[in-house]
């Protein structure tokens, strides 16, 4: 008989128009990245379970467990065809009970030890860094990748819509950067309207993270949101993040790591945080500094 864990659920679509403020039936990404798969892999190497288990997720971040674990589903088809699993053979990571313990309170005092001993960084990640960041990546076929690009998140959802910038901001940055001939690739549900002759619109989560690990990737540009967390996981060495937080909430939760703190910047790239919404010229000379 097949066991389970779950680390993520997928209950509304989590775009403009079917979504919930709530990461226990929307699991983003972020808290997937930096809270249930850190677990589910802490589990795996404590050989509380083993990789026979099923993993379940979203149904585009499988890529994110198919070279660890023999079988992976999306929660749809788990919570379609497996609501009689009985719960001694299901580890639910966004249970209220357990989940809390793995995210609530100070960092230090969390189940995940974020902090090591001597040093503000994954306490787990000597030991767990194979599995970390061994992703089934994508070939990158179709995407035209042989020369420098910048990568833009749009945030699109209905969640938290703070988060998000207006369409024209967007639109007029896109231009900018075309003008300069910097060659820009588009990730986010609901952004392929981005897309034109010089502008490429990323598919789907796997490829997104087969692209920032790509060496010509050299920018990643985002508001708050969790789309940026592969560049932590997998981002090659020389790419730069650039997150606009123009309403300034990274300080009040910079301790956390669903914050981008540092314990969970993996690949070491470089963070730069504006606390307001430049303009699009001044990002987008920003960006070509860091292109060249």
């Amino acid at each position: 008989m097949s066991k389970y864990v779950i680390c993520a659920k997928e209950y509304h679509r989590g775009d403009s128009q079917d979504d919930e403020t709530n990461p226990l039936r929307v699991t983003e990404i972020a808290t997937e990245l930096v809270i249930t798969r850190l677990y589910c892999i802490m589990l795996l190497k404590d050989s509380k379970i083993d990789t026979s288990w099923t993993i379940v997720t979203t149904s585009e971040r499988k890529c994110l467990y198919e070279n660890i674990f023999d079988n992976v589903i999306d929660w749809n088809t788990y919570d379609t065809k497996h609501k009689k699993v009985e719960k001694t053979d299901v580890i639910d990571l966004l249970e209220p009970s357990l989940f809390n313990r793995l995210s609530s309170g100070k960092v230090h005092n969390r189940s995940i030890p974020y902090i090591g001993e001597d040093e503000n960084f994954y306490q787990n990640w000597d030991r767990d860094k194979v599995e970390i960041t061994n992703i089934n990546f994508s070939s990158l076929n179709g995407y035209y990748v042989s020369s420098k690009f910048v990568c833009i998140l749009i945030r699109t959802r209905k969640a938290w819509e703070e988060k998000n910038l207006p369409s024209e901001y967007w639109r007029e940055l896109i231009e900018k950067l075309e003008s300069k001939n910097i060659k820009v690739f588009i990730f986010g549900k609901e952004t392929d309207e981005y897309s034109t002759d010089k502008t490429k619109y990323v598919k789907n989560f796997r490829d997104w993270c087969s692209i920032v690990r790509h060496p010509n990737c050299k920018v990643v540009l985002s508001t708050i949101s969790g789309g940026v967390y592969p560049v932590f996981i997998c981002g090659n060495k020389n790419l730069n993040l650039m997150i606009i937080d123009n309403e300034d909430e990274v300080k009040g939760n910079e301790h956390d790591p669903s914050w981008y703190n540092d314990c969970i910047n993996f690949t070491k790239v470089n963070k730069e945080i504006l606390t307001y919404l430049p303009d699009v010229n001044e990002i987008s000379n920003k960006i070509a500094r860091y292109i060249k």
